[in-house]
């Protein structure tokens, strides 16, 4: 029997401290000495139906909004990233790959592995709209079964995106440093 996904489990993994020390990790990854504070959506729910999981401020004083996707640990699929186009298939409530996001960057990551892509989100949305019916037609697409619909998503492989949305920043993490030093992840 298939897994049933759930909206509160998902958004339970999300607010986890290993989730978020994750998100921390890379940033100061990728980003070394240079931001000066990093906090949740200062608009809550609503923030994040825009496409901001994420607020970071830099030494310069810029400030950035981020969108988070974080596979969790017993993913063990690290080769492609999903790109969700249909949140919901009973309404048509379109993906958030198809949708025009606040976010200036888009954080994708793996918890497995402790690898995470960083994009300027303009660019990860226009190597979407360029190549999605390419996409559609050459890469699987995926259900995610929830209470009472579904939402699709297409595998990208990462060498494909790699060649048609250029990687802003990329970074290897250590897992040991996060909360429970990798606990939970299996290899």
């Amino acid at each position: 029997m298939a897994r049933v996904h759930s909206f509160g489990n998902d958004l339970e993994w999300a607010l986890s401290p290993f989730y978020d020390a994750f998100c921390h990790e890379a940033y100061a990854t990728m980003f070394p000495g240079q931001i000066v504070s990093w906090k949740p959506s200062p608009a809550g729910l609503a923030g994040q139906r825009l496409g901001i999981d994420r607020q970071l401020r830099f030494r310069d004083r810029r400030r950035v909004f981020v969108e988070e996707k974080v596979r969790k640990p017993d993913c063990k699929f690290t080769s492609d990233v999903l790109l969700e186009y249909l949140s919901n298939d009973v309404t048509g409530a379109p993906g958030w790959i198809e949708r025009d996001l606040a976010c200036d960057l888009f954080l994708y990551g793996w918890a497995y592995s402790g690898e995470c892509i960083l994009w300027e989100w303009p660019v990860l949305k226009n190597a979407w709209d360029t190549h999605c019916e390419n996409w559609r037609l050459n890469y699987r697409p995926l259900e995610a079964r929830n209470d009472g619909y579904s939402t699709w998503s297409i595998a990208v492989p990462r060498p494909e995106l790699a060649r048609t949305a250029p990687a802003h920043r990329t970074a290897r993490i250590n897992l040991e440093v996060l909360p429970m030093g990798g606990q939970g992840v299996s290899r």
